[in-house]
């Protein structure tokens, strides 16, 4: 910025001061209603477009505990942040192991059925076999028979 005057301002409900107009290495995160010295035109951009407020109390007080405020805050929500993601990663992997046990079901569901299908079909061509072996008694039982009537 051309200008090195600073306003001190406050987003209202927070915002991102960036590297290049800070002169900062990287883009600051600012919490609502804390104060931050920012160059003079870009403060002045922030207030118009109503981002910002200039912040006229410089009561120092004030500037700590508004502080100490935000700080609390984005531990809060750091907190917060890393709870939903432990139970996201936990239902995550509640429904990988569902996933997994509906597949071992499956699985032995599907073997049995097999086993069982196999145990039907072999009784199954055990009857037929019988049958067929029975077919083929009666068959030179009755052969006999008609070569004996032949005889007699």
């Amino acid at each position: 910025m051309a200008s090195k005057e600073t306003l001190k301002i406050a987003f209202k409900t927070g915002g991102i001061l960036p590297a290049s107009v800070m002169s900062a290495e990287k883009d600051e995160r600012v919490a609502a209603r804390v104060p931050r010295d920012v160059p003079a035109d870009y403060a002045q951009q922030l207030i118009d477009d109503k981002f910002a407020y200039l912040y006229e109390d410089d009561d120092e007080e004030d500037d700590a505990a508004a502080w100490a405020k935000a700080q609390q805050y984005a531990a809060v929500n750091k907190a917060a942040e890393e709870a939903a993601a432990k139970a996201k990663a936990e239902e995550e992997a509640a429904a990988k192991a569902k996933a997994e046990q509906d597949a071992a079901d499956k699985k032995a569901a599907d073997e049995a059925a097999a086993k069982v299908k196999a145990e039907e079909e072999s009784a199954a061509k055990a009857k037929a076999e019988q049958a067929a072996a029975d077919k083929k008694a009666a068959d030179e039982a009755k052969q006999l028979d008609l070569s004996s009537q032949g005889k007699a």
